[in-house]
């Protein structure tokens, strides 16, 4: 993702390319990101492909006959099987998941961990002071170096920051935090 938005950005940030039309400069960046993102989208597939076919065993094992392929009736099959015909997808893993670990999106967040909570604040704050600090210092450095043919281009870190945020805000909306 960062490595997209860093390609994207630098469209018209340098120097050397100022006399280049934005319709150039527009094309260069497809033609750098579209592959980036096929080779993205291709890994994604490669990790995803393992699963789904898990999922589509499990879901043959135990909810289909294995003779005909039909379902089974509702009586002789778990429970989790009906999560198939609904609208959400199937998913073997993620019923475990729901029932047995309490694992979903902010599912963690209830009134009965304001204790646990109340233990992490003083942690967490510092992490949290010491995130707005490296920024705050960081963005300081970069704004006071002059950038020789740059106007004023964003770095890496500054993609690797965005990365990290958006990583922090979906691990802390999605994981089970005291593991």
């Amino acid at each position: 993702c960062g490595k997209v938005i860093s390609q994207v950005s630098h469209v018209g940030c340098s120097s050397a390319n100022a006399d280049i039309p934005i319709s150039r400069k527009i094309q260069r960046t497809l033609t750098n990101v579209i592959p980036t993102i096929l080779v993205y989208i291709t890994m994604a597939l490669v990790v995803a492909c393992p699963v789904l076919y898990h999922e589509r065993r499990g879901y043959e094992f135990h909810c289909l006959d294995s003779d005909s392929g039909l379902p089974l009736p509702k009586g002789s099959r778990p429970i989790w099987c009906n999560d198939a015909e609904g609208p959400q997808r199937f998913s073997l893993y993620g019923y475990v998941q729901r029932k047995h670990w309490n694992v979903g999106f902010l599912r963690y967040y209830e009134l009965k961990q304001i204790p646990n909570f109340l233990l992490a604040f003083p942690v967490l704050s510092l992490g949290v002071m010491a995130a707005v600090c490296w920024i705050g210092t960081s963005w300081s450095r970069y704004m006071s170096v002059p950038h020789t043919g740059k106007k004023g281009c964003p770095k890496n870190y500054f993609v690797e920051l965005f990365d990290w945020a958006i990583f922090a805000l979906d691990e802390s909306a999605s994981s089970d935090i005291e593991r």
